[in-house]
């Protein structure tokens, strides 16, 4: 009988292997001629470099496997009835980092550094751009006050005192008037507080004023006379000592800048 036409299968399947493996070895070789001629392009490398490139491998790997848990696990939080069918391995599988270099890794360090860098510049100026409520009452305060007091110098010498039964009379006017201001601050009338100090010779006490923000007991800005009590307490004297016969000092008055001030002057 003659032998029947057809195709032996094994034979075809040892040539298929066959060509498979020269291609395959083929391609291995002309992969490590690539790979050394890269090498020696790029020179020898100490161990150090070595080591550290096989960090840096190594620790974008851990990266790369803790990204894709994280991944998972948000997965199952979003739908716990696929979390319970078993996962795919192909699915899962990490692909193999790009390798970085040395330059690349320092180079995005500085950028690194100087993103931080911008970010707190950025913080520090918005942080010096606001201030506190007090402290802009404050400072609104002082402003609009040395545009109303600026330039006003004012001097006033009197002459000896004859009636100091009046003048106490009018301290007393004077202490009545203050304690109404440091009362209530939000209506002073600055005009009044000038004419008093203009019109000295009916008070003659011993005024200190100082322009304060939120001090004790202001409210919105401040009035208040500089140790109150024992000012008040020495003024008492020395008027009592006059009204018995003695002749009273000129005094002198100066206002100037944001500070008020009427000081005694005894020579």
């Amino acid at each position: 009988m003659p032998k029947k036409m057809g195709v032996n299968s094994k034979a075809e399947e040892a040539r298929a292997r066959k060509n498979a493996t020269e291609a395959e070895k083929k391609s291995r070789e002309a992969r490590d001629k690539e790979e050394q001629y890269w090498r020696e392009a790029e020179g020898s490398k100490s161990r150090a470099a070595k080591k550290r490139e096989e960090e840096s491998e190594k620790r974008a790997e851990a990266a790369a496997r803790k990204a894709e848990a994280r991944r998972l696990a948000e997965q199952e939080e979003k739908e716990p009835e696929k979390a319970m069918m078993k996962p795919d391995k192909k699915a899962n599988r990490v692909s193999i980092p790009v390798k970085v270099t040395e330059a690349e890794l320092r180079k995005r360090k500085e950028e690194e550094q100087a993103e931080m860098a911008r970010k707190a510049d950025e913080a520090k100026k918005r942080k010096d751009r606001t201030a506190e409520e007090e402290e802009y009452e404050r400072m609104v305060l002082r402003v609009a006050l040395r545009k109303r007091l600026r330039g006003s110098v004012l001097l006033i010498n009197l002459p000896a005192d004859r009636h100091p039964e009046r003048r106490l009379k009018a301290s007393f006017k004077v202490r009545r008037f203050i304690g109404t201001v440091l009362m209530d601050t939000s209506r002073v009338c600055w005009s009044r507080v000038m004419r008093l100090l203009s019109s000295v010779k009916l008070y003659n006490a011993s005024l200190a004023f100082r322009i304060e923000s939120r001090n004790g007991m202001c409210a919105a800005s401040g009035v208040r006379m500089r140790n109150q009590r024992n000012e008040s307490d020495t003024l008492l004297k020395k008027l009592s000592s006059q009204a018995q016969g003695r002749e009273a000092r000129p005094y002198t008055y100066t206002i100037q800048g944001h500070d008020m001030e009427a000081m005694e002057e005894i020579s």
